[in-house]
């Protein structure tokens, strides 16, 4: 379930942080960084991904290897995905902002 969370600085600006998994994070995370504001991020994003291309392009190609493949990508993809989030909020902590208000998502209802 995603959870909304309103940080606030002393200078009276506010953000809307949700947190939980996020797709764009998942498949594209310089772009997640910049729609962020996250420049250094999204710099640093797209180096990694980079890297990470030419390395699982070291991975022997074959038939016994196919699913070590799909492994690597399915790691990347879900670290990115659960991971942005969460790292985004750590950074409104450092740059000064701080929780002001909390909702957690929808409950589903329970059936009788």
């Amino acid at each position: 379930m995603a959870k909304l969370a309103i940080y606030t600085n002393e200078a009276g600006n506010s953000v809307l942080h949700r947190t939980g998994f996020s797709w764009m994070a998942a498949i594209i995370p310089p772009v997640w960084a910049l729609q962020h504001r996250l420049y250094r991020t999204a710099i640093a994003a797209f180096a990694l991904n980079a890297f990470l291309i030419e390395a699982s392009a070291l991975i022997p190609a074959g038939a016994p290897f196919y699913g070590f493949q799909i492994g690597w990508l399915l790691l990347q993809t879900s670290v990115a995905g659960f991971g942005a989030n969460l790292y985004y909020g750590i950074v409104l902590e450092r740059s000064g902002y701080f929780v002001t208000s909390a909702e957690p998502g929808r409950l589903k209802a329970s059936r009788p």
